[in-house]
């Protein structure tokens, strides 16, 4: 997209006087690119939009009447690739991030987001890169996503076998004492593996570190 181009954007939300408001509060910043198209009130309504319309990207909250968020984003990335989907949810739940990721969504944001967060992450994933809120939010966004489908991959970061081993048995909840005795090493050993690949990644915990496995396919599902 040419640099001066706006960034089309479809918002979904069963709430109108969210969808107003946000809408109000992005619109009415100086120098944005960002222009809202459409509205949906349901995922359903979200998913045909967008067909019609063909956005940069569709902003949906995930619990919705009809069809929900997830299946939404689901039916989006595979029926309309170019459109970029962001989730805005009340939930800040790992969890939940995580099965959006799945679903092929490239941000998820909290509507407790500050508003300059929230156009970092539209202009971020417009540029072809992820953001999954501040806590695993990449800061190098240099590194090209290729065009595949699903989510686009951001990590530079190399790990080394024993880490990627590590993150594999955290992915599958491992505790520390099954992992150190799975892969023969002593649980402060382990802790240390943790700690440095959460410090490298900016993740606060496990979850954290099984988010940004998924979402770089350093851990496949059907590894699993």
């Amino acid at each position: 997209m040419h640099p001066t181009e706006a960034i089309s954007i479809i918002i979904a939300d069963d709430h109108a006087i969210f969808r107003n408001g946000f809408k109000s509060i992005i619109e009415n910043l100086k120098d944005t690119k960002v222009e809202f198209i459409e509205e949906a009130c349901n995922g359903l309504e979200l998913v045909e939009k967008t067909k019609l319309h063909q956005p940069n990207i569709v902003i949906t909250d995930i619990k919705m009447p009809v069809m929900d968020g997830l299946e939404a984003c689901r039916i989006i990335r595979k029926d309309c690739p170019a459109t970029r989907v962001i989730a805005l949810s009340q939930y800040d739940d790992p969890r939940f991030m995580l099965e959006m990721a799945e679903a092929g969504a490239s941000g998820y944001l909290t509507k407790y987001a500050e508003v300059e967060e929230v156009i970092w992450a539209i202009e971020t994933v417009n540029d072809g890169f992820t953001y999954f809120n501040k806590a695993i939010a990449v800061e190098n966004r240099q590194v090209p996503t290729g065009s595949g489908s699903g989510s686009p991959k951001v990590s530079c970061i190399e790990f080394s076998l024993q880490e990627i081993k590590v993150m594999k048995l955290l992915c599958q909840q491992m505790s520390t004492k099954q992992i150190a005795c799975h892969l023969q090493l002593s649980s402060r050993t382990v802790v240390d593996y943790r700690g440095k690949i959460m410090e490298r990644i900016g993740a606060k915990n496990s979850v954290g570190i099984a988010l940004y496995a998924f979402i770089n396919e350093i851990i496949l599902l059907a590894e699993l």
